[in-house]
């Protein structure tokens, strides 16, 4: 998805694969919610609930998909809803995508969704023209690519693998410091990198840069102080987090052409940044984790005290 309104964010994933006697097929769904409670999703072989056949339709092309788009409007239970229902050239096969807005969200009573508000006839259309189909490696599928378990949990394990004396290094460099609290299976520290301010030169700034070493020629990279990504026609979605909304751009690496996730913590002067996949600090093109595995680090970020 290359267009997202302004003030929106994702609030909900889920995905997974339904068994059936006749076969098996899978699922995903990604909510986003603006303001005054507007919200639309996009998703994978979700049942709308719904008749629609009495329902005023309109037909249109979208650049990923070789047929006309048929969506469905109008007015349900007194609140306008949007859906289209599409297939996509390079996507699941035989299977039905949708772009709905004013549909089901989550209330604050436990269990229990409302209506949320439509989005623009104008917004629902630049959303629906800017989708694209988005390629998170070879570990990663329509069934294992993005899970609400990795919202609602805080993996850990252990200590970052870093030494009490790297953590007091950090401490020392006066600038907030996010660090994962959770690494995947087999990570290991590759290089880490805390320079302090020494002079009054604007040039002259704190920083702190850890790298990490996986399976496979996987990496990670922890740090601050990035003012440039090098990505070519990234794909841009909003991750909650316990410490914010992050904006993670996925795109080829435009030096060493491999995949690369990058999540922007924080766009300020510090420039803090959890990429994954590119380059090592040897300058050596590493690949990345898999996009589970990649959220599940993001959703353990954590300000270190």
């Amino acid at each position: 998805m290359l267009y997202i309104p302004k003030g929106f964010r994702l609030i909900k994933l889920e995905s997974g694969k339904e068994e059936l006697r006749s076969g098996s097929y899978a699922y995903y769904s990604l909510l986003y919610k603006g303001e005054n409670d507007a919200c639309f999703d996009i998703s994978l072989n979700t049942d709308p609930a719904m008749l629609t056949s009495r329902m005023p339709r309109r037909f249109t092309q979208i650049p990923i998909s070789n047929k006309e788009v048929t969506i469905v409007y109008g007015n349900v239970e007194d609140k306008p809803i949007t859906m289209g229902r599409f297939e996509v050239t390079n996507g699941v096969p035989n299977s039905a995508y949708m772009l709905r807005t004013g549909g089901p969200i989550p209330s604050e009573e436990a269990g229990r969704n409302i209506r949320c508000n439509s989005v623009s006839e104008a917004e629902y259309d630049k959303i629906l023209q800017a989708l694209k189909v988005m390629d998170f490696g070879e570990n990663t599928s329509a069934n294992n690519s993005l899970n609400q378990n990795a919202i609602a949990s805080n993996p850990r394990n252990s200590d970052n693998l870093l030494s009490a004396e790297q953590k007091e290094q950090l401490s020392q460099l006066e600038i907030e410091v996010i660090l994962p609290t959770y690494l995947p299976t087999g990570t290991k520290l590759a290089s880490f990198k805390a320079y302090k301010k020494k002079t009054l030169q604007i040039a002259d700034y704190s920083f702190y840069n850890i790298q990490y070493i996986g399976t496979d020629n996987t990496c990670l990279e922890a740090g601050s102080g990035y003012q440039t990504m090098w990505q070519n026609n990234p794909s841009k979605i909003q991750i909650d987090t316990k410490i914010g909304v992050i904006e993670v751009s996925s795109g080829t690496h435009s030096r060493s052409g491999t995949l690369q996730h990058w999540g922007w913590i924080r766009k300020n002067m510090e420039g803090q940044s959890l990429i994954t996949g590119g380059l090592f600090s040897t300058k050596k093109p590493c690949n990345p984790i898999n996009f589970e595995e990649y959220n599940k680090v993001l959703q353990s970020l954590e300000v270190l005290k």
